[in-house]
């Protein structure tokens, strides 16, 4: 399990700084089910995994860039994050995958042969235009061979799903992004109506995550880190559209971004409630004065909690088998 970590308060939202900081903080058994439906793969929560992030300098932006790289088991994954997809974009992930090879799983075989194994490479576009390929691709011909192999990195687009689908795919690395679709709204003439209908969906998103956090889809750590993130994110895109001068109503957008950011989360947790539902059984019972009681005001409270969780849960779209081992996990915790 990580250590709860602070996220970086950067002055500029930094999209791939983010991005790689989830993947950082977030626990092994998350990032694992985030990698089995990304490349959809069937990795146990307990396999062994390890954090490739690299540092370099990309000499064409001339600033620093962190390469992510993950290996499960002997399985190696390279996961990008892009605004929008451009012409140059296939190549630099080759180039990208490349790079990781090199450092992270180079070896010379018994004829002293350099291996490397290329990494299997995603990109998360965090915007959607005209232009959206399924795929990104670089065919590298072998001279004096005749024979050639093609280098595909998926592409996905976080614009292509809504909030729950992201919880229930355990995409929570890309949870953050899921606001920037309100750049298509914020950033050009829109209506005050506008503003306060976005500002609501915002703040139901982030309930819509609160109720993962009921069900115990999401641990407390990681909970913070996506909330935080989701913050960062949506004050970036209040500041452009300021910037922009579209904005209507700064001082609600601040408000609802306070609310969010400073509800204390010691009152969400799920394995607390349980024990307060307890509690409150317990003393129903002993102020009614005899053991029936007792038992009848603890499975009363157990059941009135346990009841607004299963709701919970059906509300954000999860699956009964889904629902029972999260209750089963409760009982267990």
């Amino acid at each position: 399990m990580k250590k709860n970590k602070k996220l970086k308060n950067n002055t500029k939202t930094n999209y791939d700084g983010i991005a790689k900081q989830l993947l950082d903080y977030l626990n092994d058994e998350n990032i694992i089910r985030f990698i089995n439906f990304v490349f959809s793969k069937n990795f146990s929560t307990d396999s062994n995994i390890v954090r490739l992030a690299t540092e370099t300098y990309d000499s064409d932006t001339k600033q620093k860039r962190c390469d992510y790289y993950i290996r499960i088991e002997n399985e190696f994954f390279l996961i990008e994050f892009q605004s929008y997809d451009d012409t140059d974009m296939a190549m630099r992930i080759f180039e990208y995958g490349v790079r990781g090879a090199r450092l992270h799983s180079k070896i010379t075989d018994s004829r002293n042969r350099i291996v490397i194994q290329l990494p299997e490479p995603v990109v998360f576009f965090l915007r959607k235009d005209g232009k959206s390929p399924e795929t990104l691709s670089v065919e590298i011909n072998i001279p004096k061979q005749d024979r050639s192999f093609e280098y595909t990195a998926k592409a996905v687009y976080v614009e292509d799903f809504t909030f729950s689908e992201l919880i229930q795919n355990y995409m929570f690395p890309v949870i953050p992004f899921h606001c920037m679709k309100f750049e298509k709204v914020l950033y050009y003439p829109h209506t005050e109506h506008d503003e306060k209908d976005i500002l609501e969906e915002f703040e139901d998103n982030y309930k819509t995550l609160k109720e993962a956090f009921f069900a115990s889809i999401i641990e407390k750590a990681d909970f913070k880190y996506i909330v935080d993130a989701m913050v960062k994110v949506f004050e970036g895109v209040i500041k452009r559209a300021k910037m922009k001068n579209m904005l209507h109503n700064e001082k609600e957008a601040k408000k609802t971004m306070e609310r969010i950011i400073d509800e204390p989360i010691e009152m969400f947790d799920i394995y607390k409630a349980l024990a307060d539902s307890r509690d409150e059984g317990r003393n129903e019972g002993w102020n009614e004065g005899h053991n029936e009681g007792w038992n009848e005001g603890r499975n009363k409270g157990r059941s009135e909690r346990t009841k607004e969780m299963v709701d919970g849960m059906r509300k954000i779209g999860l699956s009964e088998e889904q629902i029972q081992a999260a209750l089963k996990a409760a009982k267990e915790k």
